[in-house]
């Protein structure tokens, strides 16, 4: 057999393997569902809705917010002991490190409660 057909062989088998994979990820790999997160029993840090009150939620809790990690979790619970609480989720831009950027990317997963409101 020559070294020009071996290669055509094995560049045909790897066409084969690469359409079996791309195959197998189209029809068995699904998107990722959202994250809900679980709480205590009393409830605390989040609603039904699936969001995290900045005013009760612990710090594991902020920690499932894309881009909170423990140190910005911490920040976020010595500014809201600090400040009284949070009156808008706005206001988490007021912490160092949280821009309009991250703002924005976790804005939909997070909320502040005030008289059974929400914001």
């Amino acid at each position: 057999m020559g070294t020009g057909r071996q290669l055509r062989i094995l560049i045909a088998i790897a066409a084969v393997f690469c359409a079996v994979i791309i195959g197998f990820n189209l029809f068995f790999v699904k998107e990722p569902a959202e994250t809900i997160l679980v709480t205590d029993a009393d409830g605390q840090g989040s609603s039904e809705q699936g969001k995290i009150d900045l005013n009760t939620a612990t710090a594991e809790e902020l920690q499932q917010l894309e881009h909170i990690g423990e140190t910005m979790a911490e920040r976020i619970i010595a500014y809201r002991e600090a400040n009284g609480g949070f009156s808008s989720v706005e206001e988490l831009m007021n912490i160092n490190g949280i821009g309009e950027t991250v703002f924005e990317e976790i804005r939909g997963r997070i909320e502040v409660k005030a008289d059974g409101k929400t914001d």
